[in-house]
């Protein structure tokens, strides 16, 4: 059954992917960075133990991408081609975050990344 916070996350994925059409590369990929941080965050806080604890361990400690990855893993919420997917992208996302060159989707470097997802048995590519 949905709760209200699934319809909230809902949301926000469909008002995300109604406004990728108009983004340039750059700007897509750091949408998609930052939705994918939060997303990773808000499971991780469902997971744990409910409290201030985990919000600040989650907001303050596990404050990027890279971090919340990692403990979703370590805590098994990822299968490990999740969390290669979700490192990949990660690498997408910093290289263009920190590269203040035209970068494109179809840059060298980035298809190189992407061309590592795979979705277990779906497009684009069966690993």
């Amino acid at each position: 059954m949905e709760n209200a916070s699934d319809s909230e996350h809902f949301e926000d994925l469909n008002r995300l992917l109604t406004s990728a059409n108009m983004q340039d590369d750059r700007t897509l990929v750091l949408s998609l960075g930052a939705y994918l941080e939060e997303a990773l965050g808000r499971t991780l806080v469902a997971y744990l133990r409910d409290g201030n604890q985990t919000r600040e361990l989650v907001n303050r400690h596990l404050n990027s991408l890279a971090g919340r990855i990692t403990a979703a893993y370590a805590l098994r919420l990822l299968s490990d081609q999740q969390y290669k997917n979700l490192w990949a992208l990660k690498n997408v996302r910093n290289a263009f975050a920190h590269d203040w060159r035209d970068l494109t989707i179809d840059s060298p470097n980035i298809r190189a990344e992407l061309g590592q997802l795979c979705m277990d048995g779906e497009s684009p590519r069966v690993c």
